[in-house]
């Protein structure tokens, strides 16, 4: 059976952060706009968040976008880093992805566009705001050994679709264990991943378990820390207060 869960509070708090901050683009110039050579991509989206999210889906590493009424929200992506001058437009803002993010290491790869892994293999369903907060949420599952995931990026609001799966790819089929989707993808635990990237062993919910581990390696400030005490469910960031405020021997991890 399949696991329905929203994360209500987890949302409000993404709304909430996002709204003044973009995690790995920053704006590195206004009034100006990729130059149309660089474009890969463009569409219509209704805000700066929604268009940053698209980049990050496609892995792209720039995007301009049309700030005011002339721009008409158009999001514009550049896959590879821009190479040529961009152009001056009042109407648009253009945004690089930060180094920290170019040079981090998802611990997931892209198995299949366009395809979504069937309902059988499905053993938990949630919603997000970023390809990032699934990959999270299947690194931090513990209550199954999280595999890889189904993910549909919602343009509209912070109804992002992830679906976790306890399956290893190297036990499905391209062709039986996948339905056609184009608003799907789906990733896989990246095997060849650096010594970096960890994985939660399972852990039964009555406790016991392998020893502790210290969460995926993630940019700073969109993961966990080394002490978020991964035994505990649900676990998103801004849950919990980090140092040094926090207190780590704490049974309720939360400073009086």
């Amino acid at each position: 059976s399949i696991c329905v869960v929203k994360f209500t509070s987890f949302v409000r708090k993404c709304v909430t952060e996002t709204q003044s901050t973009i995690e790995c683009y920053q704006r590195v110039a206004v009034g100006k706009r990729l130059n149309s050579t660089e474009v890969t991509s463009s569409q219509a989206l209704a805000t700066v968040r929604q268009c940053e999210q698209e980049c990050e889906r496609a892995t792209c590493h720039a995007f301009s976008f049309g700030v005011s009424t002339g721009g008409n929200g158009t999001c514009e992506l550049a896959n590879e880093a821009p190479k040529s001058e961009p152009v001056v437009d009042i109407d648009y803002d253009l945004f690089y992805k930060n180094a920290k993010c170019l040079n981090r290491t998802s611990c997931f790869k892209r198995l299949a566009v366009g395809r979504s892994l069937i309902d059988r293999y499905v053993k938990r369903e949630l919603y997000c705001d970023s390809l990032r907060a699934c990959e999270e949420a299947c690194a931090l599952e513990s209550a199954f050994v999280c595999e890889g995931f189904n993910f549909k990026f919602d343009k509209i609001g912070f109804e992002s679709k992830c679906q976790l799966t306890n399956i290893p790819s190297s036990k499905l089929s391209l062709t039986s264990d996948f339905n056609s989707d184009v608003n799907f993808d789906f990733f896989e635990k990246d095997r060849n991943a650096p010594r970096r990237c960890h994985f939660p062993n399972y852990r039964p919910p009555w406790g016991g378990g392998a020893g502790v581990w210290d969460g995926p390696d993630y940019a700073h400030g969109t993961g966990y820390g080394p002490n978020r005490y991964p035994d505990a469910p649900n676990r998103f960031p801004g849950r919990y207060p980090d140092h040094p405020n926090r207190i780590p021997g704490h049974p309720n991890r939360i400073p009086e």
